[in-house]
């Protein structure tokens, strides 16, 4: 019997081109021999299969899902392709840094000998042209020497009151890696199911923080997360896609509404923009109990998660979108709008601070470990960028 790799790169794809190319390349770009590469292909109608048929490298393995699959199933039928001791999502249009390996044994080492089965290392950002929005730089991350365990009940609560995103935590994607233990063990009390729900990176996320009590945190980044306009939360979301049809953002609602496999979705729809409330709906789901503790009972906490979502919503003029949908902890609406416009008074101050002294403190970003890359018109420009930035880990 072939022993199992260390480590499974999982890529769920569906007409990626041309930003899946450059995934796979990434995840191949090292000649560590204990991995495993699987792109899952549902039903690609572009160049997809061509390019995967001239890949000459035995690590990489091509399954197909059964058609019509939502998102989140799969997710879940191209985790279950794999054999790896630790595994990971890379998204179609993310890559792992060059150095990757290295910062995958390094982490996994800590971990292993700390007790734990979650790695999640720093974000780091990828813009892939052609996408309209000129905030978004062609490649941004910074970088810290923290390496930290975290807790899990804790990373919740910030994550709610949106003092950090759910995306900075553990999610299996792009910059988490799990354990397969940890994943047996999630489909084994779930169904033997590990994704149950859209959208699939709140369900794993909150999955994850329940059965994994603590995760390691890196500061350093090993992976590029990123935008482009294969991006199925962009495509609902935002406005910075270029003349551009909506056939992703119809494909995701239509294959969520028909899909019989998903026990649940969270009706907070992308492009309402509050990201608090997908993790929420998730927790309800895996991690119930949850809220039953002192934290979460507090009025202030609940006046502190419903005021901030209230407050997102109105700064991203989402109108005629029900309070309902958007608030969790029944009333105090009117002093939960006060917080909220109170909220939004800081960050519009904030935002003006951040144009007058941004250029100021640009002079001191070397300092601060600070990377950033103007748009880039040329994709393969961008991502022979990205790949001659590597993760420090090896010179640890």
């Amino acid at each position: 019997m072939k022993p199992k790799p260390k480590y499974s790169v999982i890529i769920p794809a569906k007409n990626g081109m041309p930003y899946l190319r450059y995934s796979v390349l990434s995840a191949l770009a090292s000649n560590f021999a204990d991995l495993e590469v699987i792109v899952s292909l549902d039903g690609s109608g572009d160049e997809s299969e061509d390019f995967l048929s001239c890949v000459a490298d035995t690590r990489l393995r091509v399954v197909r899902p059964s058609l019509g699959l939502s998102m989140s199933e799969h997710w879940d039928f191209a985790q279950l392709q794999a054999t790896g001791q630790w595994q990971i999502f890379l998204g179609q249009d993310d890559l792992l840094m060059s150095g990757f390996t290295d910062a995958f044994d390094y982490l996994t080492d800590a971990a292993t000998e700390k007790g734990l089965d979650i790695v999640v290392a720093r974000r780091a950002y990828i813009a892939w042209p052609p996408l309209g929005d000129a905030n978004l730089k062609a490649l941004q991350y910074w970088e810290s020497a923290e390496l930290e365990i975290r807790d899990s009940e804790s990373f919740v609560a910030k994550a709610l009151l949106n003092s950090i995103s759910y995306h900075a935590g553990p999610q299996m994607y792009t910059t988490t890696l799990v354990s397969e233990k940890l994943i047996s063990a999630i489909r084994s009390k779930h169904q033997s199911r590990l994704v149950l729900g859209h959208p699939q990176d709140a369900f794993l996320a909150a999955a994850l923080l329940k059965e994994g009590k603590h995760f390691l945190f890196s500061g350093k980044p090993f992976s590029w997360v990123g935008s482009s306009i294969k991006s199925a939360g962009l495509a609902i979301s935002s406005n910075n896609l270029k003349n551009e049809p909506s056939s992703i953002a119809a494909d995701y609602r239509t294959s969520v509404s028909n899909s019989p496999n998903l026990s649940y979705h969270s009706d907070v729809d992308f492009s309402h923009a509050v990201n608090s409330r997908y993790f929420i709906d998730a927790l309800s789901v895996v991690w119930p109990e949850i809220f039953a503790s002192n934290r979460f009972q507090s009025k202030l906490f609940q006046i502190g998660v419903d005021s901030r979502a209230w407050a997102v919503l109105a700064q991203n003029r989402k109108a005629g979108i029900p309070l309902k949908k958007i608030l969790y902890f029944p009333g105090l609406n009117l002093l939960k709008m006060i917080v909220g416009l109170i909220l939004i008074a800081g960050s519009v101050g904030a935002n003006v601070l951040r144009r007058i002294l941004g250029p100021i403190l640009s002079k001191f970003a070397s300092s601060l470990n600070f990377r950033s890359v103007e748009f880039m018109a040329d994709p393969e420009e961008l991502f022979e960028s990205a790949m001659s930035i590597s993760t420090s880990y090896s010179q640890d």
